[in-house]
């Protein structure tokens, strides 16, 4: 490398894909070499024909050593094409969270959007709670809406409990409904994902809320046939004789669905009643 670089080649120069021996060393986390190209000029902020920066390449391979040298020498760490994610949202879409803590400390905007919407979003669907939790420490905020989906409601949907639990020490409502949709208690009730439901009623959730115009979380685990997930819920207060819009009771979806474990829980739950009289 040296040898070539004094007889004069063009460091920037790039192959049949538009790629320069920088981004090319970036992606196999060759440090040195990267670390000799930057000293004879090469453009660290240069974007390849996909919209790439060697930022980027270093970052997708995970080079860690790479990835630092070549921030410092970025103007612009969140430089992207406009086909490409930014570094960061790359580390976090990879759940590389100790790349994203270096992009942090190199100026990467914690706030900023990607393609797949807001980075605290992308944290919570990839399921990286360290992504999430140096997203939060650097400004991100927890409680807002990207646009899409807010964070908490993205990562209870993914089934990404590490990001959950991250997203709710944070403080955000465990129990605001999601855009379009049922609260976040009620989706992880209705995919039968007792962590995630623990997780949100240790937050705050209330196990008998219920959003205007949506179905009881204890309605929806019963028809489901989440055993696990009801007896929660009914430990911690759901009320064992709601009934839904059409007047079934959560015994009764069980029932109809053939889960009777799940219906004679909820029988017993609930005691006899006068209503059954009629």
């Amino acid at each position: 490398m040296s040898k070539l670089l004094s007889q004069g080649a063009a460091v920037d120069a790039v192959d049949s894909e538009g790629r320069s021996a920088l981004s090319r060393a970036a992606e196999r986390g060759r440090a040195s070499i990267a670390q000799r190209l930057l000293e004879a000029g090469a453009n660290a902020g240069r974007l390849d024909a996909a919209g790439h920066t060697s930022l980027w390449w270093a970052v997708a391979g995970g080079n860690a050593e790479t990835a630092d040298a070549l921030a410092r020498a970025s103007r612009d760490v969140d430089a992207a094409g406009s086909r490409s994610s930014t570094p960061i949202a790359e580390a976090i879409s990879r759940a590389r969270a100790p790349l994203v803590e270096l992009l942090l400390a190199h100026g990467a905007k914690a706030d900023a959007a990607s393609a797949r919407g807001s980075l605290l979003a992308l944290a919570a669907r990839s399921d990286c709670g360290a992504c999430v939790a140096s997203l939060i420490a650097a400004g991100a905020r927890a409680a807002n809406s990207d646009g899409e989906e807010r964070p908490v409601c993205a990562a209870t949907r993914a089934g990404a409990r590490d990001a959950l639990a991250a997203l709710l020490r944070a403080g955000p409502d465990a129990g605001t409904p999601c855009a379009g949709g049922p609260a976040p208690l009620a989706l992880a009730a209705q995919a039968g994902d007792t962590a995630a439901v623990r997780l949100l009623l240790d937050a705050g959730a209330r196990a008998g809320a219920v959003a205007e115009g949506q179905e009881a979380p204890l309605l929806l685990a019963s028809a489901a046939g989440h055993d696990d997930v009801v007896a929660l819920l009914l430990e911690r207060g759901a009320r064992a004789h709601l009934r839904d819009a059409d007047g079934n009771t959560a015994a009764k979806l069980a029932h109809a669905a053939g889960h009777e474990n799940v219906a004679a829980r909820l029988e017993t739950a609930r005691g006899p009643s006068l209503r059954d009289l009629f």
